[in-house]
């Protein structure tokens, strides 16, 4: 009988070091604690792979907690049924999961669910905030659908941003002319930015300052006035 340990994490933010150090303080060797890491939407695991290429009838595998096995319930429970099926015995430092007893095995099914449900309460939870926040920009007048920032670019603007860069204009030039961040006039130039419209403006004096932008706008294309003094005008 060999116990060999498994650590997994689903995004690069995550540390896997504190559940390697739990299963070193199990008694586990290096060699046999197998990881994965940003596992978020990845298909192959190779620690997993690793993993299951080694352990036998009898063998141990244990993690920090059954959630470990997989991103979803449906993975885990795979992962779980597989080895069960091997006659692996699947144990867990926290939680009390253990194939090996009866208690334990009631208890790997419930924490399977816990997981399960955990993992639709948050779905539930970013669907009805990324609603809520459609509902606000719905009521605030904005674009988009999403709880993303608000346009700050007006099609026109945009226009003359990507005519700028086709001309050899730089970045900062843009920015400076229509006084955005750099990532903003970076996505104008490249026909990336989400822009604005008049109904986005129920001010008055927003849409004036609208107008003007425009009347500005019209007055570089036809070369009215320098980019120059525009900038400084703006």
């Amino acid at each position: 009988m060999t116990v060999y340990g498994y650590a997994r994490v689903s995004t690069p933010r995550q540390n896997v070091t504190p559940q390697v150090k739990a299963l070193r303080a199990a008694g586990i060797p290096k060699d046999r604690i197998f990881q994965d890491k940003s596992t978020g939407r990845a298909v192959n695991r190779p620690g997993l792979n690793g993993l299951l290429s080694v352990v036998q009838p009898d063998d141990i595998v244990m993690c920090w907690k059954v959630d470990r096995l997989g991103r979803t319930f449906l993975e885990c429970a795979q992962v779980a049924a597989g080895l069960l099926e091997r006659k692996v015995i699947i144990r867990a430092l926290t939680g009390g999961a253990d194939s090996s007893t009866p208690e334990g095995r009631f208890m790997l099914h419930a924490l399977l669910a816990v997981a399960e449900l955990e993992t639709e309460l948050r779905a539930e939870r970013q669907a009805a905030g990324l609603e809520d926040a459609r509902e606000k920009r719905r009521k605030a007048g904005r674009q988009g659908i999403g709880g993303g920032r608000r346009p700050t670019l007006t099609s026109r603007q945009r226009e003359h941003a990507r005519q700028m860069k086709a001309e050899g204009r730089s970045i900062t030039e843009i920015q400076r002319l229509f006084n955005v961040s750099r990532g903003v006039a970076q996505r104008a130039a490249q026909g990336r930015e989400t822009v604005l419209d008049d109904l986005d403006f129920k001010k008055p004096e927003d849409r004036e300052r609208l107008r003007r932008a425009n009347a500005m706008m019209a007055a570089i294309e036809a070369r009215q006035i320098d980019i120059e003094e525009a900038i400084k005008a703006a």
